[in-house]
């Protein structure tokens, strides 16, 4: 692991269209996705990703380049629900991986909190995860139907 320079902020209205274009690319690759018609995909997914976006309980940090903050290197979308945070997707641009950007992102999502972790999807970022919440919880479309209320 190199050293890489790093700063992390949360997202700015600047920054949505990255998230959305990046998230719904790399999402698609999923091979939850595979069978799903691509225009289907990218209505439905796209629609929902966009209303979870705006939703109060919805956070995005993003690893940005401390000298230019408009470069970002990657980012954690997760859902802060008093108590309960679940941790939908970590994204890293193909250069700036293998910088442990991941799980400086997971301490960043999890920096101070004390409650319950979930995570949605299941990928390398899961041994991270793991290392700083012992107690996450694999919950995949948990929160599809009603997000604002974890149980």
């Amino acid at each position: 692991m190199n050293n890489l320079p790093v700063a992390f902020r949360f997202a700015q209205p600047g920054d949505k269209s990255f998230f959305m274009n990046s998230y719904l690319k790399s999402f698609r690759e999923s091979a939850i996705n595979k069978a799903i018609n691509t225009h289907e995909y990218y209505t439905l997914q796209g629609n929902w990703v966009n209303a979870q976006y705006v939703a109060p309980y919805s956070q995005l940090i993003l690893a940005v380049n401390p000298e230019t903050p408009d470069q970002i290197y990657g980012y954690a979308w997760y859902f802060d629900l008093g108590e309960h945070r679940f941790i939908n997707w970590i994204y890293i641009k193909q250069p700036f991986r293998k910088f442990g950007l991941a799980r400086n992102l997971i301490e960043q999502v999890l920096m101070g909190f004390e409650g319950h972790v979930y995570y949605t999807h299941f990928n390398g970022n899961v041994p991270k995860l793991k290392n700083n919440a012992k107690s996450a919880k694999y919950v995949p479309f948990y929160y599809l139907n009603n997000p604002g209320e974890a149980k």
